[in-house]
């Protein structure tokens, strides 16, 4: 037996959304709820809803369904759902294979496009029901499209953020690389200026030590010796990097305290007075926070060699 699809004359006992309520009604005996209730959760029930035969020709939609596919309800009483639905052949096979076996469908994923021509993503709920003794399908779908699209676009946010997090350890490896052939290098010309140092100036410091001079200019020669050696150290790049705060005259001034030299031959050397090398020095504690109580000044800065 074939159910017959209601025509527009049909719609004096129309309920809510223009649906035929008479055919409803008759279908409400068949489903597994209190009487009189299908017809009106049907009609009512903002996911679209529609009844067809067991081949997909829709026999009764709800409002929701017209306005969420553009289609009058005219409209689509004169077409299948397989005319909507973006089906694949496998996809096809398998619903129908369900309904058919099981009987019904819960929240299966299904595209369909509109009457403007938009495709859409729906869960599709369906269940097979006996009426006139024609198998119907009573089905249930929401619309998904917006959830599917905010999942794609936070896919390729994470997908980029894992192109940049690979680019930037690839940059970061790149850094390392560049930074130990750096220090490699530093530690090659610091080696050839020492050695240099030592076969073309050192051998003149050894003559001038063995002459005669009064010994304020010794000690001037003493520091000449030490800061020409300094050169070649990375003392006065440490201190600065460690205490970016310090002044060029208290790099001297802790320079000359890590060599040995006293508060007097400072001054004499920096042609300063006394006062003015206590300042220095009274300044470099409390900038490297040892206080006036703490650690003895030379042994913190030699430390740091």
């Amino acid at each position: 037996m074939t159910v017959a699809r209601k025509s527009e004359s049909d719609i004096r006992t129309a309920g809510p959304g223009g649906i035929d309520i008479s055919f409803l009604k008759e279908l409400d005996q068949k489903v597994n709820v209190p009487a009189g209730l299908f017809p009106l959760v049907f009609a009512m029930n903002p996911s679209m809803m529609a009844v067809t035969t067991a081949e997909g020709q829709y026999l009764e939609v709800n409002r929701a369904f017209c306005e969420a596919t553009g289609y009058t309800r005219d409209e689509l009483l004169d077409k299948n759902s397989m005319e909507l639905g973006e089906w694949k052949e496998e996809q096809r096979r398998e619903i129908l294979t369900s309904l058919s076996t099981v009987g019904k469908i819960r929240n299966k994923e299904i595209y369909w496009r509109s009457k403007s021509g938009k495709v859409h993503c729906c869960l599709l709920s369906a269940e097979v029901v006996e009426f006139e003794g024609e198998r119907l399908v009573l089905s249930a779908l929401h619309d998904i499209t917006e959830r599917k699209q905010m999942e794609n676009e936070l896919r390729k946010s994470k997908d980029s953020l894992a192109l940049q997090a690979e680019k930037l350890e690839a940059l970061n490896t790149a850094l390392k690389v560049l930074l130990d052939q750096q220090e490699q290098n530093q530690r090659l010309t610091s080696a050839r200026l020492k050695s240099n140092m030592q076969e073309l100036i050192t051998p003149y410091l050894e003559r001038l030590k063995d002459g005669q001079m009064a010994p304020m200019d010794r000690v001037s020669l003493s520091v000449l010796e030490s800061n020409l050696m300094d050169i070649s150290s990375d003392f006065v790049y440490n201190l600065a990097s460690c205490y970016p705060n310090l002044t060029p005259k208290e790099i001297q001034v802790a320079n000359l305290v890590k060599e040995g030299k006293s508060s007097g031959e400072i001054a004499h050397v920096m042609g300063v007075s006394l006062g003015t090398v206590n300042a220095h020095r009274n300044n470099l504690r409390r900038k490297m926070g040892l206080g006036k109580g703490g650690a003895n000044l030379r042994s913190h800065l030699l430390a740091m060699k």
